[in-house]
């Protein structure tokens, strides 16, 4: 039995290795018929090498840990605030530690930064306060050198850091003796312990260095933290067994039993909740539904395309016909004549997969470099084996949807009917396109519903850049200081470097004004619990949240927000001053319906703290422009200073070409203080959308090549018929058709298929938009005028398309064309 079967699977494999050497040489004589098909596909097969490569590393591909699925994430969650990952306190992460029984370990950590001072050039480097456990449970090891110990992570102990891959290779050459040196970060002593492995993102991407001593956070005092102030979020491992359901319903014990033991505290708050959820979800939870939408564009791209090939690949087997009658009579099967086929599609698809993974390659490089997309876990976006795998699959599989309906039409030839005509066939044109006609009009229908998916988020950005924002970000340059505790430790010192910073810079040519404040617009994330004085007393739980601001008095002046009522701020604010606030006009509303909030009292952060309402200012939009404005409360800087600070400087023309001068004027008060994150106001505010931009520039290109293959398919279509017809159109013109009934005939045909497929293509949109209606601002998901809009440009467009092929079907020659 073997020995019968060998020479049959030689025989069978030397015969696909013929139809494939066959297939090359035919291909290649056929050079322009190649160089469509193939380009046509690569199109397709690209944009889906290249949407996978980033959705494996982002979405499939676990996290490069030990046991990565058994990581969580624990953060707060106000349920006023249903969205985002909340801090909690550093008194609620020790009852986690001490009290839960779901997680093998426990790790707190905080964002922080330090200055690098004693060096040529001083430099603000990001950083992380940890838990002394935290590589312990993210199972990594230092690269060089040791972990932390815990006896570290207590208060009071020696200051030690490990530093990350890139600082150790950018700063110090990876140099290994760098390990037992020290280095002074925020003027104080550091010593360094270890280096971190390469590519370790955790807890945040980009960080230069991690110190433990969550007590050592820069931005609270030791009274803040103890009274309950959030700032923590952590990692856990999840214990064998456990469940990340189970861990929630543990943590829902936990954080009622905080709220009882707890109630004088700040956190100690009813609508707050702890919760838990996946490490590698939540990391991905901002960006998985526009990957997922670019990822059924790009699908639909592909299916354009194959049905476009397949088009092109029906009408060359028309001219093919004798060809495949004289081997069919020969003694060709239909399955040698599939194969054949079969082959011809699989060349095309592997040259056109090459050349898609070379456009691949590029654009994960884009990718991967891209601020625009935000997309975590960048860093592992490239091409590797998998997506080699991907591409090689989608090839075949692409050469198989798209080859194969032509295979089986071109290999049942009717040899009588085919070796008996003397020229082109006068068969029905209507009736002999019908499959080319469906493919058509599936071709119109998915391009529909991608410009219309595309619409929906153009107008949906056009609304989002027409909200206004509260302020003027033109001519607005902005920068971060962060002042050392260790040198700036009195409120004194703070408020001295400020004052004579913000009045050296004033003084500079081409500044209006300048001003500091503890954030920027758009970039609130600072919320303190207020009381109304005359209300029943709150404990501070269960008091009210309410953004917070620390700003000096020319911050207003300086982004040109209008005050409603009452005063700005004056010098006269200062320490020695009463206590003052200015709310905006969504806290007013909030707290004083109908009456004037100027004159009124609050009780903010701490019961000994009583500030009056000196002023309402129009809403600044907090944290994006398509959310709510939340209620805001603004301090004089000189009566609550803050280590770390945004400075911004009202200029007379190009804001950045004042960045020199802002560095030299700072660089005069203290020439140890690094100046960091320098940008333009208008590119922070194009930055809080950059992710939808471009989104929704991907989709629009996508879209926009889905209407240009659906347009030369219904070219190519038309222009076939009109080859076909020759005959027909001859005898009309013949017996006193006129141009125009021609005309009419031509375009008509084209013109059904596009009102087909358009209606085909409503139907998918209508229920493929409502998808879509997370990612929208003031548009509803069924825009009547989006969807008529887009329905009208197809029918122009398919017109157009159609008119080419019936101009020429007027220059038939009647005469020659009853000749042939």
């Amino acid at each position: 039995m073997r020995v019968e079967l060998a020479p049959s699977r030689r025989h069978y494999n030397q015969s696909m290795l013929q139809d494939l050497r066959y297939a090359l040489r035919l291909l290649g004589k056929d050079f322009g018929f190649s160089a469509v098909a193939v380009l046509t596909l690569a199109l397709g097969i690209g944009a889906n090498t290249a949407i996978f490569t980033v959705v494996n590393a982002v979405l499939l591909r676990p996290l490069p840990y030990p046991q990565s699925k058994r990581l969580v994430l624990l953060y707060a969650r106000d349920a006023k605030r249903p969205t985002g990952q909340g801090s909690f306190s550093m008194i609620r992460l020790n009852q986690l530690r001490s009290q839960s029984r779901s997680f093998s370990n426990v790790a707190g950590f905080c964002s922080d930064t330090f200055n690098l001072t004693g060096v040529d050039q001083p430099e603000q480097l990001t950083a992380a306060r940890v838990s002394s456990n935290f590589l312990q449970t993210v199972s990594v090891h230092p690269a060089l050198g040791r972990d932390f110990l815990p006896e570290e992570d207590r208060e009071g102990a020696k200051p030690v850091v490990l530093l990350s891959y890139c600082l150790w290779q950018r700063r110090f050459g990876g140099n290994p003796n760098v390990v037992g040196s020290a280095l002074t970060l925020d003027s104080g002593a550091y010593t360094v312990i270890g280096v971190l492995p390469a590519g370790l993102d955790l807890p945040a991407p980009g960080l230069d260095l991690l110190a433990t001593n969550l007590y050592g956070f820069s931005r609270f005092t030791r009274e803040q933290i103890r009274l309950g102030a959030g700032y923590i979020t952590a990692i856990a491992r999840l214990k064998p067994n456990v469940q990340i359901q189970q861990a929630q319903a543990e943590m829902d014990v936990l954080n009622g039993r905080y709220l009882h033991d707890n109630a004088g505290l700040v956190d100690a708050n009813p609508d707050l909740r702890l919760m838990a959820g996946s490490l590698r979800s939540i990391l991905v939870d901002n960006v998985k539904l526009a990957l997922l939408v670019l990822c059924a564009a790009v699908g639909a791209v592909l299916l354009i395309a194959c049905v476009n090939v397949a088009s092109l690949l029906l009408a060359r087997a028309t001219g093919r016909r004798k060809e495949f009658a004289l081997r069919a009579a020969l003694g060709a099967s239909r399955r040698d004549l599939i194969r054949q086929l079969l082959a011809e599609s699989l060349v095309l698809a592997l040259a056109a997969g090459a050349l898609g993974l070379a456009l691949a390659v590029a654009a994960t490089r884009l990718a991967s470099r891209s601020d625009q997309l935000n997309l975590p876990r960048a860093g592992e976006i490239h091409v590797d084996w998998q997506t080699l795998a991907f591409m090689l699959a989608v090839s075949v599989i692409t050469a198989i949807f798209f080859g194969l309906l032509p295979s089986l039409q071109a290999s049942k030839p009717d040899l009588n009917a085919i070796l008996r005509e003397s020229g082109r066939g006068t068969a029905g044109s209507v009736r002999r396109n019908r499959v080319r006609s469906a493919l058509v009009i599936s071709q119109v229908a998915v391009s529909m519903i991608l410009l219309i998916a595309a619409s929906l988020l153009g107008r949906s950005f056009l609304m989002l850049e027409r909200v206004d924002p509260g302020f003027d970000p033109r001519h607005v340059l902005t920068m971060q200081v962060t002042l050392p505790a260790a040198k700036y430790a009195a409120a004194s010192e703070k408020n001295n470097f400020f004052r004579e910073a913000l009045r050296q810079i004033s003084a500079a040519p081409g500044v209006e004004s300048a001003s500091a404040s503890l954030s920027l617009p758009l970039n609130s994330n600072v919320m303190v619990p207020i009381q109304v004085v005359g209300d029943a007393l709150l404990p501070f739980g269960k008091r009210p949240l309410a953004y917070w601001q620390s700003i000096t008095p020319d911050y207003f002046k300086t982004f040109g927000t209008r005050l409603v009522r009452g005063r700005f701020f004056t010098e006269h604010d200062n320490e020695n001053g009463a206590g003052a606030a200015i709310v905006n006009e969504t806290l007013a509303r909030r707290f004083w319906p109908n009456q004037d909030a100027v004159g009124k009292h609050l009780i903010v952060a701490r019961a000994e703290l009583h500030v009056e309402v000196v002023g309402v200012v129009a809403d600044v939009k907090t944290s994006t422009l398509d959310a709510d404005t939340g209620g805001e409360l603004y301090s004089p800087y000189d009566q609550r200073p803050w280590p770390a600070m945004y400075i911004e400087v009202k200029t007379t023309g190009n804001p950045l070409a004042l960045a020199g001068a802002v560095r030299t004027q700072i660089a005069r008060v203290d020439g140890d203080l690094p100046v960091t994150n320098v940008r333009s106001m208008e590119d922070v505010v194009a930055d809080s959308f950059a992710q939808q931009q471009t989104t929704l520039w991907l989709l629009g290109a996508f879209a926009v090549i889905a209407l240009l293959l659906a347009s030369i398919g219904i070219y190519g279509l038309v222009a076939y018929s009109v080859e076909q017809r020759r005959q027909e159109l001859g005898i009309r013109r013949a017996l006193g058709a006129r141009p125009s009934d021609i005309l009419g005939l031509v375009l008509g045909e084209g013109l059904a298929l596009t009102v087909a497929g358009v209606a085909v293509g409503l139907g998918g949109a209508f229920l493929v938009s409502r998808a879509l209606a997370a990612m929208l601002f003031e548009v509803s998901p069924t825009d009547p005028l989006i969807f008529a809009g887009m329905a009208l440009l197809f029918v122009a467009v398919a017109l157009i398309a159609s008119y080419l092929p019936a101009r020429r079907a007027l220059d038939v020659d009647p005469a020659v064309a009853l000749r042939e």
